[in-house]
């Protein structure tokens, strides 16, 4: 991955309710999108009425693609996938818009069916998770996709006229929508007693996580990977749908342009929650776009880890920093990966490790008087994929101890994610990035001729003739220290 380039790719999705350009720069399977636009347009508006798209709409949307068109020449990116969704496809003048946006701006678009919507927001799915199993649900303008996945490889895929604007949800008639979505809802294969965990895509769904983060007070603004049990779910759904002046301030909050169909997109989502028989809902910033980024990958890389390619992509990490955070890992974790299983198989552990390793070098640049809140931060909320929030606090608070002892993981509101012995992980694994980085002058070279090794009640400096000046007594302090946090004595050994 170190000569891997890294390239620029867009994707214009044309929705029924948005137009939106994204530019990811992709790295492997890592995608950071550095910049992102949307025009709300609603093509959709009417469409149930009059079959046609909005007149309103399409010179709105015209203006925002033209926009987009010139913004993508400037910045010379030439990997464009247009897409078109529900509303172009369902509208008797779709053709004719797709046609003028090609004579006018020069942007051919293609207009996807339903499965292939379906499709291409469960591959996004498959690209912002490690390997998950469970039902894709993506809640657009006119339209509710569903596709199932299996350990990240995605399978059947279904649409159902059951968006917002297509059902006319503004509306307070809440009783009779209900009826309608029962209904078309029953229709489904996929959704029945499907169980386990339902993956939201969807602008509205979003903000009903948001309104729930706010509800429980959630200590991470964060909503991809965001979780919610059959009690939470219950909640959010009921205060969506409450005419209570606080409830409808708080859906204001969550979204001030979605505000008025969150009622709606919160009785689907119940309906769907019970029909299907889940356990938990998981929130996913990733969907049809991704997915269109991803869809031409090569299957390894696809399959590949976004959490390590995401790091190396957002950080801009040099070769040999790259190269120093790969030692630093192969140094550190045959003595912190845990005696107990503490986010899951040894594997997970390794690659969380890893990560943290790789932002060894990170604050580098930044003021030692906020270096390490600062890194912890901007790991903390980094565009990373494939990791939990669980997962995020612990790589994030590894690197705010890894620039300072003093780093207090009780002052971040994300610590309370973890739970004790994870916090202890943490302070150990901080404590051993700091002793690779001053021993070895953050050199991979110079790390690879160092051995730390750790048995029963003993950590071990191993260092050859040749390498003793480096042991100062920062060193052996900060040995000291690891050592203390893994409940170990110390020594240094000098090697002929």
């Amino acid at each position: 991955m170190d000569t891997q380039p890294i390239t620029s790719k867009a994707v214009i999705d044309i929705g029924s309710n948005s137009v939106r350009l994204v530019i990811y720069d992709v790295l492997g399977c890592g995608l950071l999108p550095h910049y992102n636009e949307k025009v709300m347009a609603q093509l959709g508006d009417g469409l149930r009425e009059t079959g046609k798209l909005s007149e309103k709409g399409v010179k709105i949307a015209m203006k925002a693609l033209a926009r987009f068109r010139a913004i993508l020449d400037g910045l010379d990116v030439t990997q464009v996938r247009a897409v078109a969704t529900a509303a172009v496809r369902m509208a008797d003048d779709g053709a004719e818009f797709v046609e003028r946006v090609r004579q006018e701006i020069g942007l051919s678009v293609e207009v996807i069916s339903g499965s292939e919507e379906a499709r291409l927001s469960a591959l996004g799915v498959a690209a912002g998770f490690n390997k998950v199993s469970g039902l894709v649900g993506d809640l657009g303008g006119s339209s509710l996709e569903f596709c199932t996945l299996d350990q990240g490889h995605v399978g059947q895929g279904s649409s159902l006229v059951l968006g917002p604007l297509a059902m006319d949800a503004r509306e307070r008639d809440m009783a009779r929508l209900s009826k309608s979505v029962a209904r078309e809802l029953a229709r489904s294969d996929l959704l029945k007693d499907h169980g386990g965990a339902f993956f939201m895509v969807g602008g509205a769904w979003r903000a009903l996580a948001k309104m729930h983060m706010e509800l429980v007070d959630y200590p991470l603004h964060q909503l991809h990977h965001y979780r919610m049990d059959a009690r939470a779910v219950r909640l959010v759904v009921e205060a969506s749908m409450s005419d209570d002046p606080l409830n409808r301030e708080r859906r204001v909050r969550a979204s001030r342009r979605r505000a008025d169909i969150l009622p709606y997109a919160g009785m689907v989502l119940g309906q769907i929650f019970e029909l299907g028989g889940f356990s938990e809902v998981i929130v996913s910033a990733y969907g049809l776009r991704e997915g269109a980024m991803v869809t031409d990958m090569p299957p390894e890389d696809i399959a590949g880890d976004g959490l390590t390619d995401g790091v190396l992509l957002s950080s801009r990490l040099r070769d040999e920093t790259r190269a120093f955070g790969r030692a630093l890992a192969a140094w550190a974790i045959p003595i912190i990966r845990p005696q107990e299983d503490l986010f899951g198989e040894p594997e997970v552990h390794d690659r969380l490790i890893a990560a943290a390793c790789l932002h060894a070098d990170f604050g580098a640049r930044l003021h030692p008087d906020t270096r390490a809140q600062l890194a912890f931060e901007r790991v903390l909320y980094g565009a990373y994929a494939n990791v939990s929030h669980a997962e995020r606090a612990f790589i994030a608070l590894a690197v705010g101890y890894r620039y300072s002892q003093g780093f207090k993981a009780s002052d971040q509101t994300a610590a309370q994610l973890l739970n004790k012995r994870q916090l202890k992980l943490v302070r150990q694994l901080g404590a051993c990035m700091r002793l690779g980085a001053v021993f070895s002058g953050r050199s991979a070279a110079v790390l690879g001729e160092v051995g730390l090794i750790r048995t029963p009640g003993l950590l071990t400096l191993s260092v050859s003739k040749g390498k003793s000046a480096l042991v100062s007594s920062t060193v052996q302090r900060r040995l000291q220290t690891l050592a203390e946090l893994l409940d170990c004595d110390w020594d240094i050994a000098r090697n002929d």
